[in-house]
C-alpha cells in the first residue's frame, strides 16, 4: 500500500477496504498512514478488525485530516480504541465528516465518555442516516449523547 501511494496510484482511490487485517505495530500503521495520506478521493474507508488500538488510530486519523478527503462512510470497528482514541475519531467526524452517512464504531471500548466524545462532534447539518455503536461498553451518558444528537439533526 505504501509503495503504491509513493508511486503516484492511489490519488484516484474513492473505496478502500481493510478490513480484518493487522496494523497493530508502529511500522505497519505508520505505512497505512502515509498511504492515507495521498487518498484525497476517498469516501469510503473499512478499517474494521485491524488492531490499530488508540496509537494507530492516531496516526491513521491524521493522515485522513491531512488527506481531506470527503468521507461517506467510515468503518472502524474492533480496532480495541478508547476514550482516549475517540478524540481523535471525533476530530476527525467534525472537520470531515459533513458528508458522512454512514459511521460504525462497534467493538471497541470506548465506553459513554468516548461515545459522547464522538456523538458531540456531530453537528447539526451533517446528512448522517447510520450511527454504530455496539459493543462498545456504553452506558447511560453515552445513550444520552446519542439520543441527544440525533435531537438536534436536521
Amino acid at each position: 500500500l505504501q509503495d503504491l501511494s509513493m508511486s503516484g496510484k492511489l490519488q484516484n482511490l474513492v473505496r478502500l477496504d481493510l478490513a480484518d487485517n493487522t496494523f497493530s505495530e508502529d511500522v505497519s500503521y505508520k505505512g497505512l498512514a502515509d498511504a492515507l495520506k495521498t487518498c484525497t478521493k476517498l469516501t469510503y474507508l473499512n478499517i474494521n478488525d485491524c488492531s490499530l488500538g488508540d496509537e494507530g488510530i492516531e496516526s491513521v486519523f491524521q493522515a485522513l485530516l491531512e488527506s481531506k478527503a470527503c468521507l461517506q462512510e467510515l468503518i472502524i470497528g474492533g480496532n480495541e480504541i478508547t476514550a482516549v482514541g475517540a478524540k481523535y475519531v471525533a476530530k476527525v467526524v467534525k472537520q470531515l465528516g459533513k458528508e458522512l452517512k454512514k459511521f460504525s464504531a462497534e467493538d471497541n471500548e470506548l465506553t459513554s465518555r468516548g461515545v459522547k466524545r464522538i456523538v458531540d462532534s456531530i453537528a447539526p447539518d451533517y446528512s448522517i442516516e447510520t450511527l454504530v455503536f455496539n459493543f462498545c461498553e456504553c452506558g447511560v451518558i453515552g445513550g444520552e449523547a446519542v439520543l441527544e444528537m440525533a435531537s438536534r439533526l436536521n
